[in-house]
């Protein structure tokens, strides 16, 4: 899967929630991945109490991509962004994320070093079950 960037702006909190997939090719992002990206966005916000209106939120990503196994990581990578922290660079993990918050695993990722285990919700964002 190629990198991709989440950006987060906020605007005045009467204006309405923007989600944004820029591409630099025609049919670079497949439906799979547009939904993906919503799923982040509206799971991420309930999971840790957001309110979306004001926020503008922009996926970028580069080549062509589609599929649903990077939600799980684009649902951390937004509520990492919300809460102002970083993500570590040398974690990689696939799963589908879910409208309640819990992942489905996809294929076992193959990083190019091996991956720290890493709890993929930030700290404080986890349910009694241990979902995120």
């Amino acid at each position: 899967m190629p990198p991709f960037t989440v950006t987060i702006e906020h605007a005045a909190p009467t204006d309405p929630f923007r989600l944004d997939f820029p591409q630099t090719d025609v049919g670079q992002l497949g439906s799979q991945w547009l939904a993906s990206g919503w799923m982040a966005a509206c799971v991420g916000a309930l999971l840790i109490g957001q309110d979306l209106a004001g926020l503008r939120v922009s996926w970028e990503t580069t080549g062509f991509i589609d599929g649903p196994s990077a939600s799980g990581f684009m649902t951390a990578a937004f509520i990492a962004a919300i809460l102002g922290q970083d993500i570590q660079q040398d974690v990689a993990f696939t799963g589908t994320i879910n409208p309640d918050g819990s992942i489905t695993p996809d294929k076992p990722a193959a990083p190019t070093k091996p991956a720290k285990p890493v709890d993929p919700a930030p700290h404080g964002v986890h349910q009694d079950d241990g979902s995120i």
